[in-house]
Protein backbone atom coordinates (compact mmCIF):
# COMPACT_ATOMS: atom_id res chain seq x y z
CA UNK A 1 0.00 0.00 0.00
CA UNK A 2 1.36 3.43 -0.99
CA UNK A 3 0.22 6.64 0.71
CA UNK A 4 0.60 10.31 -0.25
CA UNK A 5 -1.00 12.83 2.12
CA UNK A 6 0.24 16.19 0.85
CA UNK A 7 -1.09 17.61 -2.41
CA UNK A 8 -2.42 20.86 -3.81
CA UNK A 9 -4.88 21.66 -6.57
CA UNK A 10 -6.05 24.46 -8.85
CA UNK A 11 -8.21 25.66 -5.94
CA UNK A 12 -4.95 26.91 -4.39
CA UNK A 13 -1.47 27.19 -5.84
CA UNK A 14 -1.54 23.88 -7.72
CA UNK A 15 -2.11 23.17 -11.40
CA UNK A 16 -4.72 20.40 -11.56
CA UNK A 17 -8.17 19.54 -10.25
CA UNK A 18 -8.66 17.18 -7.30
CA UNK A 19 -10.16 14.63 -9.70
CA UNK A 20 -7.15 14.79 -12.01
CA UNK A 21 -4.78 14.48 -9.06
CA UNK A 22 -6.63 11.48 -7.67
CA UNK A 23 -6.69 9.76 -11.05
CA UNK A 24 -2.97 10.25 -11.51
CA UNK A 25 -2.33 8.98 -7.99
CA UNK A 26 -4.24 5.82 -8.83
CA UNK A 27 -2.14 5.33 -11.97
CA UNK A 28 0.99 5.64 -9.84
CA UNK A 29 -0.17 3.01 -7.36
CA UNK A 30 -1.12 5.43 -4.57
CA UNK A 31 -3.91 3.55 -2.83
CA UNK A 32 -4.44 6.18 -0.10
CA UNK A 33 -4.40 9.70 -1.50
CA UNK A 34 -4.98 12.85 0.48
CA UNK A 35 -5.98 16.25 -0.90
CA UNK A 36 -4.64 18.92 1.45
CA UNK A 37 -5.32 22.36 0.02
CA UNK A 38 -4.04 25.44 1.83
CA UNK A 39 -6.60 26.52 4.41
CA UNK A 40 -7.52 30.20 3.94
CA UNK A 41 -5.47 32.44 6.19
CA UNK A 42 -6.87 35.40 8.09
CA UNK A 43 -6.69 38.71 6.26
CA UNK A 44 -3.34 40.48 6.28
CA UNK A 45 -1.23 37.35 5.89
CA UNK A 46 -0.62 37.18 2.16
CA UNK A 47 2.04 36.42 -0.41
CA UNK A 48 2.71 38.51 -3.52
CA UNK A 49 1.16 35.74 -5.61
CA UNK A 50 -2.51 35.84 -6.52
CA UNK A 51 -3.20 32.10 -6.32
CA UNK A 52 -1.90 31.90 -2.76
CA UNK A 53 -3.43 34.91 -1.08
CA UNK A 54 -6.29 34.88 1.39
CA UNK A 55 -8.99 36.15 -0.94
CA UNK A 56 -8.42 33.56 -3.65
CA UNK A 57 -8.09 30.65 -1.22
CA UNK A 58 -11.28 31.68 0.56
CA UNK A 59 -13.25 32.20 -2.65
CA UNK A 60 -12.51 28.65 -3.84
CA UNK A 61 -12.56 26.89 -0.50
CA UNK A 62 -16.05 25.43 -0.59
CA UNK A 63 -15.57 24.34 -4.21
CA UNK A 64 -12.53 22.40 -3.04
CA UNK A 65 -14.42 20.81 -0.14
CA UNK A 66 -17.34 19.84 -2.37
CA UNK A 67 -15.20 18.25 -5.07
CA UNK A 68 -13.13 16.22 -2.62
CA UNK A 69 -16.27 15.05 -0.83
CA UNK A 70 -17.68 13.89 -4.18
CA UNK A 71 -14.46 12.01 -4.90
CA UNK A 72 -14.59 10.37 -1.48
CA UNK A 73 -18.19 9.29 -2.04
CA UNK A 74 -17.57 7.91 -5.54
CA UNK A 75 -14.27 6.21 -4.83
CA UNK A 76 -13.89 2.56 -5.70
CA UNK A 77 -12.26 -0.30 -3.85
CA UNK A 78 -8.81 0.43 -5.27
CA UNK A 79 -8.26 3.86 -3.76
CA UNK A 80 -9.10 5.73 -0.56
CA UNK A 81 -9.51 9.49 -0.96
CA UNK A 82 -8.98 11.65 2.11
CA UNK A 83 -10.05 15.21 2.80
CA UNK A 84 -7.23 17.19 4.32
CA UNK A 85 -6.08 20.76 4.76
CA UNK A 86 -2.74 22.43 5.29
CA UNK A 87 -2.98 25.23 7.81
CA UNK A 88 -0.57 28.12 8.16
CA UNK A 89 0.08 28.35 11.87
CA UNK A 90 0.11 31.97 13.02
CA UNK A 91 0.59 32.22 16.80
CA UNK A 92 -1.48 35.36 17.31
CA UNK A 93 -4.33 33.83 15.31
CA UNK A 94 -4.32 30.43 17.02
CA UNK A 95 -7.87 30.59 18.36
CA UNK A 96 -9.20 31.83 15.01
CA UNK A 97 -7.48 28.91 13.27
CA UNK A 98 -8.76 26.41 15.84
CA UNK A 99 -12.36 27.61 15.48
CA UNK A 100 -12.25 27.68 11.67
CA UNK A 101 -10.74 24.21 11.35
CA UNK A 102 -13.32 22.77 13.74
CA UNK A 103 -16.05 23.65 11.25
CA UNK A 104 -14.98 20.96 8.76
CA UNK A 105 -14.92 17.16 8.88
CA UNK A 106 -11.31 16.75 7.84
CA UNK A 107 -9.60 13.40 7.78
CA UNK A 108 -6.41 15.16 8.79
CA UNK A 109 -4.82 18.56 9.23
CA UNK A 110 -1.24 19.37 8.26
CA UNK A 111 0.37 22.03 10.41
CA UNK A 112 2.92 24.18 8.61
CA UNK A 113 4.76 27.44 9.12
CA UNK A 114 5.07 29.50 5.95
CA UNK A 115 4.92 32.90 7.60
CA UNK A 116 7.08 34.71 10.13
CA UNK A 117 4.85 37.47 11.41
CA UNK A 118 3.15 38.67 8.20
CA UNK A 119 6.05 37.67 5.91
CA UNK A 120 5.73 34.62 3.66
CA UNK A 121 9.40 33.67 3.85
CA UNK A 122 9.51 30.80 1.35
CA UNK A 123 8.44 32.61 -1.83
CA UNK A 124 11.28 34.89 -3.02
CA UNK A 125 14.93 34.38 -2.12
CA UNK A 126 15.83 38.05 -2.56
CA UNK A 127 13.30 38.91 0.16
CA UNK A 128 15.93 37.47 2.51
CA UNK A 129 18.46 40.14 1.61
CA UNK A 130 19.62 42.30 4.53
CA UNK A 131 17.80 40.18 7.13
CA UNK A 132 19.18 38.52 10.26
CA UNK A 133 19.19 34.93 8.99
CA UNK A 134 19.94 33.30 12.33
CA UNK A 135 17.17 35.26 14.03
CA UNK A 136 14.74 34.07 11.35
CA UNK A 137 15.72 30.42 11.90
CA UNK A 138 15.30 30.79 15.64
CA UNK A 139 11.93 32.51 15.29
CA UNK A 140 10.76 29.85 12.84
CA UNK A 141 11.47 27.00 15.26
CA UNK A 142 9.86 28.95 18.12
CA UNK A 143 6.66 29.20 16.07
CA UNK A 144 6.89 25.53 15.14
CA UNK A 145 7.07 24.47 18.79
CA UNK A 146 3.98 26.55 19.52
CA UNK A 147 2.23 24.82 16.63
CA UNK A 148 3.04 21.43 18.17
CA UNK A 149 1.84 22.57 21.58
CA UNK A 150 -1.43 23.85 20.11
CA UNK A 151 -2.37 20.29 19.02
CA UNK A 152 -4.29 21.80 16.09
CA UNK A 153 -2.51 19.61 13.55
CA UNK A 154 -2.22 15.85 13.18
CA UNK A 155 1.26 16.10 11.71
CA UNK A 156 3.90 18.70 10.89
CA UNK A 157 4.52 19.54 7.25
CA UNK A 158 8.07 20.10 5.95
CA UNK A 159 9.48 20.62 9.43
CA UNK A 160 12.60 22.54 8.40
CA UNK A 161 11.13 24.59 5.54
CA UNK A 162 13.10 27.59 6.82
CA UNK A 163 16.13 26.12 4.98
CA UNK A 164 14.46 26.65 1.59
CA UNK A 165 16.95 29.33 0.46
CA UNK A 166 19.97 28.17 2.43
CA UNK A 167 22.06 28.02 -0.76
CA UNK A 168 21.84 31.80 -1.19
CA UNK A 169 21.18 32.85 2.41
CA UNK A 170 22.88 30.35 4.74
CA UNK A 171 22.61 30.73 8.50
CA UNK A 172 25.72 31.69 10.38
CA UNK A 173 25.39 28.87 12.90
CA UNK A 174 23.91 25.40 13.20
CA UNK A 175 20.24 25.34 14.23
CA UNK A 176 19.94 21.56 14.53
CA UNK A 177 19.35 21.73 18.29
CA UNK A 178 16.33 23.98 17.73
CA UNK A 179 14.89 21.54 15.20
CA UNK A 180 15.50 18.63 17.57
CA UNK A 181 13.69 20.53 20.32
CA UNK A 182 10.65 20.58 18.00
CA UNK A 183 10.98 16.82 17.48
CA UNK A 184 11.16 16.19 21.22
CA UNK A 185 8.05 18.27 21.76
CA UNK A 186 6.28 16.38 18.96
CA UNK A 187 7.22 13.10 20.63
CA UNK A 188 5.88 14.37 23.96
CA UNK A 189 2.62 15.71 22.56
CA UNK A 190 1.98 12.92 20.04
CA UNK A 191 2.23 14.92 16.83
CA UNK A 192 3.36 12.93 13.79
CA UNK A 193 6.05 14.08 11.33
CA UNK A 194 5.74 14.28 7.57
CA UNK A 195 8.63 13.32 5.33
CA UNK A 196 8.13 15.82 2.55
CA UNK A 197 9.76 14.89 -0.75
CA UNK A 198 8.56 18.11 -2.36
CA UNK A 199 11.51 19.84 -0.70
CA UNK A 200 13.74 18.01 -3.18
CA UNK A 201 12.15 20.19 -5.88
CA UNK A 202 12.77 23.40 -3.91
CA UNK A 203 16.01 25.41 -4.05
CA UNK A 204 17.40 23.57 -1.00
CA UNK A 205 17.13 20.25 -2.90
CA UNK A 206 16.87 18.23 0.30
CA UNK A 207 14.21 16.16 2.01
CA UNK A 208 12.27 17.92 4.73
CA UNK A 209 13.05 17.22 7.45
CA UNK A 210 16.69 16.66 6.56
CA UNK A 211 18.01 13.09 6.86
CA UNK A 212 19.73 13.73 10.20
CA UNK A 213 16.41 14.95 11.64
CA UNK A 214 14.59 11.95 10.18
CA UNK A 215 17.10 9.73 12.00
CA UNK A 216 16.45 11.60 15.25
CA UNK A 217 12.67 11.36 14.79
CA UNK A 218 13.03 7.61 14.25
CA UNK A 219 15.12 7.36 17.41
CA UNK A 220 12.39 9.22 19.29
CA UNK A 221 9.79 6.78 17.87
CA UNK A 222 7.77 9.58 16.27
CA UNK A 223 5.40 8.13 13.64
CA UNK A 224 5.93 9.23 10.05
CA UNK A 225 3.61 10.07 7.19
CA UNK A 226 4.65 10.57 3.56
CA UNK A 227 3.82 13.63 1.48
CA UNK A 228 4.98 14.63 -1.98
CA UNK A 229 3.66 18.20 -1.62
CA UNK A 230 2.46 17.72 -5.19
CA UNK A 231 1.41 20.89 -6.99
CA UNK A 232 0.73 19.02 -10.19
CA UNK A 233 0.15 15.47 -11.35
CA UNK A 234 3.82 14.98 -12.18
CA UNK A 235 4.84 15.42 -8.53
CA UNK A 236 2.71 12.69 -6.93
CA UNK A 237 4.68 10.02 -5.08
CA UNK A 238 7.94 11.82 -5.87
CA UNK A 239 10.96 9.78 -4.58
CA UNK A 240 8.83 7.67 -2.23
CA UNK A 241 10.71 4.44 -3.00
CA UNK A 242 13.97 5.95 -1.77
CA UNK A 243 12.33 7.31 1.39
CA UNK A 244 10.78 3.96 2.23
CA UNK A 245 14.15 2.25 1.76
CA UNK A 246 15.74 4.82 4.08
CA UNK A 247 13.07 4.27 6.73
CA UNK A 248 13.57 0.52 6.61
CA UNK A 249 17.31 1.04 7.07
CA UNK A 250 16.51 3.09 10.16
CA UNK A 251 14.43 0.26 11.59
CA UNK A 252 11.08 1.97 10.92
CA UNK A 253 8.48 -0.68 10.15
CA UNK A 254 5.32 1.33 9.60
CA UNK A 255 3.96 4.64 8.36
CA UNK A 256 0.60 6.24 9.00
CA UNK A 257 -2.31 8.05 7.46
CA UNK A 258 -5.39 9.58 9.07
CA UNK A 259 -9.11 9.04 8.68
CA UNK A 260 -11.51 11.21 10.63
CA UNK A 261 -8.50 12.60 12.57
CA UNK A 262 -7.52 9.10 13.78
CA UNK A 263 -4.23 7.48 12.75
CA UNK A 264 -4.12 4.28 10.73
CA UNK A 265 -0.81 2.42 10.58
CA UNK A 266 0.42 0.23 7.77
CA UNK A 267 3.48 -1.98 7.50
CA UNK A 268 6.25 -0.93 5.17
Amino acid sequence: MMIDLHSHTHYGDGADSPAAMAEEAKKRGISVFGLSEHFPRPGGYDYPIESFNHGVLASHWFDYISEVQRLKASGGDNQTILLGAEIDYIPEKEEWIRAEVAGFNFDYVIGSVHMIDTWGFDYLHHDWDNRDIDALYTRYFEILIRLVQSKIADFLGHLDLIKVFKHTHPPGRDHTDEAIAVLREAARVGTFIEINTGALRKPCKELSPAPNLIREAARLKIPFVLGSDAHGRQDIGHHFAEVIAMLKDLGVHEIAYFQKRKPVFIEL
